[in-house]
């Protein structure tokens, strides 16, 4: 896709498929987001998508995930995500349920972190198209 070496697929959702890749000089690892055939052939929804990916493009904040880049390749729109070493605040819940304690303060932490990222996204007038446990990743490392 592009100059990006799809390693492995990732998930689907609804309107987009999502790859591990790396970049074209192998060095950098990157998540690309491609639209699905029925979404990519809406030019409205595909505007939105490739407009949103300029928007964010300009936005850096620590708390949201960069556009790194955006285009088309075999008619099909997709974005290269910054790839963010960590696991899902879904996978966290999903942990506490079994009993795995989280304290109060971490989640406080974790609740401030991603409203000041909403804010950021506000601020610029970008939208998050849904706030949702599996779209908050924890990162492990000091991002």
């Amino acid at each position: 896709m592009g100059t990006y070496r799809i390693i492995r697929r990732l998930a689907v959702n609804p309107v987009a498929e999502l790859f591990l890749a790396r970049s074209g000089d192998g060095t950098t690892p990157v998540v690309l987001e491609r639209l699905l055939p029925g979404f990519a052939r809406d030019v409205t929804f595909t505007d939105l998508f490739l407009d949103s990916a300029r928007t964010s493009t300009a936005l850096a904040h620590t708390n949201v995930v960069r556009v790194l880049d955006a285009g088309v390749s075999g008619e099909r729109p997709f974005r290269a995500l910054e790839f963010v070493d960590g696991e899902q605040l879904g996978a966290v819940l999903a942990a506490r349920a079994r009993g795995v304690v989280i304290g109060l303060r971490e989640m406080c932490f974790i609740v401030l972190q991603v409203a000041e990222g909403l804010a950021s996204l506000h601020q610029v007038r970008a939208c998050h198209r849904g706030l949702h446990p599996s779209h908050v990743w924890l990162s492990r490392g000091a991002r």
